[in-house]
Parts: structure tokens; sequence; C-alpha cells
């Protein structure tokens, strides 16, 4: 993993970008949790001590289908390293999806939102229904459960004023003409954030 780390962060640094996104998924979901906060901790601490080289921030993204899923957990983990350049992407449909609320967002230090993924969808409607984020995010954002005008007023309200990215989960849609597409994406950042 920290070999990947470090490749994946001189190549950022090469390019020019600020910011990497680090992405837990399920693999460590069989411990306690307090056994996956400490594996995160301290693998979150090294990858930030790899970044702090070269001018590198990362934001960790919270799957809402993995047991290392809310907010307070990545809280939680950014207190207990201490490192200025470990911060959180607010995923729309990961926060709602794990219980999240726009309250919750609008509680945040801004300096703590590395960026924002604008996005829409569904959870899952039974117990038996897989995290299958194809299906549960197949739509337009602003077809979806999701309130978005909530989300982002809650975002806004924090002070944050860094790069919003609109995400789109649907192998349907990516079939699309890719101007009309984009241009109905835009009209619904437009419509719903800005």
């Amino acid at each position: 993993m920290l070999n990947e780390a470090e490749k994946i962060t001189q190549e950022a640094s090469e390019l020019g970008v600020e910011t990497v996104m680090v992405l837990p998924r399920n693999g460590i979901d069989h411990y306690s949790d307090e056994k996956i906060m400490d594996i995160m901790s301290e693998n979150i601490a090294a990858i930030a001590a790899i970044g702090e080289q070269h001018g590198i921030r990362y934001m960790i993204e919270l799957p809402a289908f993995t047991k290392f899923r809310t907010l307070s957990q990545a809280q939680e983990v950014i207190r207990r390293i201490g490192k200025k350049n470990v911060g959180v992407v607010v995923d729309f449909w990961h926060f709602y999806a794990s219980g999240a609320t726009p309250q919750d967002v609008a509680k945040m230090d801004n300096a703590m939102i590395f960026g924002v993924h604008f996005g829409d969808g569904r959870v899952p409607h039974s117990p038996e229904e897989p995290w299958d984020e194809t299906v549960l995010r197949d739509c337009i954002p602003g077809e979806g459960e999701i309130d978005l005008r909530a989300w982002s007023e809650a975002v806004k309200s924090t002070g944050y004023n860094g790069a919003w990215s609109i995400e789109l989960i649907s192998p349907r849609l990516w079939e699309r003409d890719p101007a009309l597409l984009t241009k109905e994406l835009l009209s619904s950042i437009k419509k719903y954030a800005f």
C-alpha cells in the first residue's frame, strides 16, 4: 500500500495536483470497530507522511457500504494523526447513505473539507438489496432521494470555497452523448448548488 501511495503521490506532485483521494474499501470490515480505527489511523498517518515530503494533501472518502463510513470516524482519525494534510471529501451520496445529515456537514470546520462530490442516488430498498452503486446511483443529480440544495447549502455555510466535482456512477448514462450529458450535469449543479 505504501509503495502505491508513494507512486501516486509522486505522480500527483509531478502533475501539479495538490490533493489525492484516499478510498478505504471493505477489506478490513471483519475486524472490530476499534481495530479498524487503529488500522485506518496508522495507514493514513503513514500516507500523510509521504505527502508531507511532496506538498500533497489527502482527502478521505467514506464509502457507505464499509464499516469505516462515518464523518465522526474520519474526524477521529484526523484528530489521532494530527496532520494538516489530511481532510475529508464531502460526498453527498456516501454521507447520505451512511446516515449523515446536512446539519452534520454545516458543523464541519471548512479547513477539514478538501473536496465535494456532488451526486445523487438512493439507498437499498431492502436488507437483501446489494450496495451496487451502478444501480443505486443510476440517475442525474436531482433525480434521486438526496436533497441536493440542503447538502450544497450546508457545505457553503461552512465557508468552504474549494473544488466541487459532479459524480455520476451510471454506466447507462455514461453511454449518452458526452456533450449533452455534460450540459445536463452542469445545469443540475447550477440549479442546486450555485
